[in-house]
């Protein structure tokens, strides 16, 4: 179905639009952080421009389905789903990934649960520089 015929046009956000609508979000509820997306391993739900906004979640709230935020012993910060609990540990995936990650979610390394994420659209000119 095109846009014509159903009358919808989307709008898509600019990088200072997105921003400033994480920002907001983020001032609504303290303790929240902001990611920036990289990668493609969370397509097609979350694309390489986007930014998450990250609420921290009590661990025995964690559910399979869940998009979260941890950090890897590599120091890299990661969003991907909750797929099986280990107990004490999750078993994570890119929802785009063939595979699990190598990692798991501990209590230790959890940042927290994407509680809304903005994508945007980079002008045309900006993907020759």
């Amino acid at each position: 179905m095109t846009d014509s015929e159903t009358g919808y046009s989307p709008t898509l956000l600019t990088y200072n639009q997105a921003m400033a609508a994480a920002l907001i979000a983020q001032n609504e509820h303290p303790g929240c952080t902001l990611l920036q997306s990289q990668g493609t391993s969370m397509l097609p739900k979350y694309g390489n421009n986007t930014i998450y906004v990250i609420k921290p979640i009590a661990w025995d709230a964690l559910k399979v389905g869940m998009d979260v935020a941890y950090k890897r012993p590599t120091g890299e910060t990661v969003v991907h789903r909750l797929i099986a609990s280990g107990g004490d540990f999750w078993i994570i995936q890119g929802i785009n990934n063939s595979v699990p990650d190598v990692y798991h979610v501990t209590p230790d390394n959890l940042i927290g649960q994407v509680w809304t994420a903005f994508s945007y659209q980079l002008p045309a000119d900006s993907a020759s520089q």
